[in-house]
């Protein structure tokens, strides 16, 4: 019985795709498969899954005729056999124990979700900096855990760096439609999941380049679609978290603010003009909850008191 099935979408990728396979072939961990998901690739990445797929009977190359990131990881999730699931990026690598370390974690406190940490690997300037790493070990009840993936300190929304037991996905599948497969999924995996355990040491690097698939994110170069399909993803993530864990439903409000606070900064720091009208709607709802988010003191960072105070005169 296979263990672990890793999940590698890729699409047009072929400069670091082997990286990022080599990194999965090399682990200490040997009870796992890799499918390599080739969602429509014209490069010649399509080519490279076939060439591992012949030489190492661990791999197996499947190939779509192309969709969103979720469509592909679903393609993933139905191809998968192993007892819990983990997601690899075509453009990142792992530390070669990094299966190993997860999966203990996860059999040892019988978890349905082991998370470690990360760092960014820069590829222009080939330098690293740290990214959810903390030296303690987290042992997180289902709200805990949703908690925790929304707060963003110790972990975030990416599905790399998480092990999944695969059950989790029985009844939830990745939306087949818009970019931010991650923030519309993953809170509902760990929303089923009865017990998270994370500990930070970093056994994964994120490859931080110009051809991102969120490089409009980290540039800054939002646009009205984009922006409205993520504010509608943090409406449904709260109306759905709201229902299920209702001790949460004030910082959920909390966090939807902080998210308009730090995105109405962006819009002012670099004239994102063009999408003004979203830039108002935000602005507005701050103004109408200023009350209510200033209220939250157990929840204030010190990020977004001063960007209160940086955008105090225009509320």
């Amino acid at each position: 019985m296979t263990e672990i099935s890793v999940i590698i979408l890729t699409y047009n990728r072929k400069h670091l795709l082997p990286r990022s396979i080599e990194s999965v072939l090399k682990q200490s961990f040997s009870n796992f498969e890799l499918l390599l998901i080739d969602n429509g690739s014209n490069d010649g990445s399509s080519e490279i899954c076939d060439q591992y797929a012949q030489t190492d009977k661990r791999v197996r190359a499947v190939h779509t005729g192309g969709g969103n990131i979720g469509y592909g990881r679903n393609v993933g999730l139905d191809e998968a056999r192993g007892n819990y699931i983990t997601f690899v990026d075509d453009d990142d690598y792992c530390e070669h124990d990094m299966l190993e370390f997860l999966y203990n974690l996860a059999v040892g406190h019988q978890a349905d979700i082991s998370i470690c940490g990360s760092t960014y690997f820069f590829e222009t300037t080939q330098t690293f900096a740290p990214k959810y790493i903390f030296d303690k070990l987290l042992l997180l009840d289902k709200e805990q855990g949703v908690f925790e993936l929304l707060e963003r300190k110790r972990y975030n929304n990416a599905t790399p760096t998480k092990l999944f037991s695969k059950k989790l996905f029985d009844e939830i599948r990745f939306k087949v439609s818009g970019k931010f497969d991650d923030i519309a999924m993953t809170y509902k995996i760990f929303e089923k999941a009865t017990k998270t355990v994370a500990y930070g040491i970093p056994k994964y690097s994120f490859a931080k380049h110009g051809n991102n698939n969120s490089g409009f994110i980290q540039s800054n170069q939002w646009m009205n679609e984009q922006l409205n399909e993520y504010i509608i993803a943090i409406e449904e993530r709260n109306a759905y978290l709201k229902q299920r864990l209702p001790g949460l439903e004030n910082y959920l409000r909390y966090s939807k603010w902080s998210y308009y606070l730090s995105m109405c900064d962006k819009f002012d720091a670099f004239n994102m003009n063009e999408s003004r009208s979203v830039y108002d709607f935000m602005m507005k709802e701050l103004e109408n909850n200023l009350d209510e988010f200033s209220s939250y003191v157990q929840y204030h960072t010190e990020r977004d008191m001063d960007l209160l105070k940086k955008l105090g005169g225009k509320l």
